[in-house]
């Protein structure tokens, strides 16, 4: 019983009794006078028809799935670039940053202070006082350094801040905080300076080690004599000089080698072309600013 098997050509001569070919479309009887020749042009056909058809539905399956493939992607692209644009646009332009250049000092962008500090994480904060908070920031070559950002903004225009900070980046001594940077925006003051490894003399006098003050004596002295030779180089030796106005502990920083280092100087008003500056603001922290300062607003170098 060979019925249904879908058996194409000559049917060759068969020597049993019974048999069965039934359903089998394409035999053909070989002793027939045109043979099987028709029968197989039109089997070829339909083949070559069906083999072409198998192919045109696998290159459409193809071309519909490399469509799908290259619109996913295209739609998670965008997708991440609205992510990323609304990441990015609260970060950076909650304020304009105001193009100019002043000689060495590197000019940084807000976005480049947010990214430095985390976002002025309060994790990064060294320390705070009477002219802003500062934090600790790595820039994007991995320096590492203090950015100091201004309480009041607004008390200083930008002409004034841009020729205080150009005289303050003057100001060059081995015993003086060097200001390295800064930005200025619509709404944001701020300075950039080396990061001091071992912190203040505030901090390292509470500082103790194996049961020991960190600072000996010795120490002590080396900071002092370091911490007055700046303070000299600003009141009588700096062009124009500064009055520093907020002496303390805290704004004595120390470096690797436990130099002293001053800071905090920059706020200060400068020192015009005669011996003394007046000013209705009295700046400083109370408790280490000169009662005659406190009581007559008129900083001068021995105050």
């Amino acid at each position: 019983d060979l019925s249904f098997n879908n058996l194409s050509g000559p049917v060759p001569k068969i020597y049993a009794h019974d048999y069965s070919l039934a359903g089998n479309q394409f035999l053909c009887n070989s002793s027939a006078i045109h043979g099987c020749s028709d029968l197989t042009a039109m089997t070829n056909g339909t083949v070559s028809r069906q083999v072409q058809k198998a192919k045109n539905h696998r290159q459409l399956a193809l071309a519909i799935s490399l469509s799908v493939t290259c619109s996913t992607i295209l739609v998670l692209l965008f997708v991440y670039w609205l992510s990323y644009c609304r990441w990015r646009l609260p970060f950076a332009s909650a304020d304009q940053d105001l193009e100019f250049e002043l000689g060495h000092l590197k000019h940084f962008t807000f976005h480049d202070l947010q990214s430095a500090t985390d976002n002025f994480n309060s994790k990064n904060i060294l320390g705070q006082g009477g002219f802003g908070i500062v934090y600790k920031g790595c820039l994007r070559n991995g320096t590492l350094v203090a950015v100091k950002r201004l309480k009041d903004p607004d008390v200083t225009g930008e002409v004034q801040f841009q020729t205080e900070v150009e005289l303050i980046g003057l100001a060059v001594h081995r015993n003086l905080l060097r200001l390295y940077g800064f930005c200025m925006t619509s709404k944001e003051r701020l300075l950039v300076y080396p990061y001091m490894p071992n912190g203040s003399v505030a901090d390292r006098l509470r500082d103790y080690r194996n049961g020991k003050p960190s600072l000996d004596w010795s120490k002590r002295m080396r900071i002092a004599l370091g911490a007055a030779r700046g303070l000299l180089y600003l009141h009588e030796q700096c062009n124009p000089k500064i009055i520093h106005r907020d002496v303390k502990a805290a704004n004595i920083l120390l470096d690797e080698s436990f130099e002293a280092i001053v800071g905090d100087f920059g706020l200060a008003k400068l020192l015009d072309g005669q011996e003394s500056h007046v000013t209705t603001a009295v700046r400083g922290t109370i408790g280490h600013i000169a009662p005659e300062y406190l009581s007559t607003a008129h900083p001068t170098s021995s105050t």
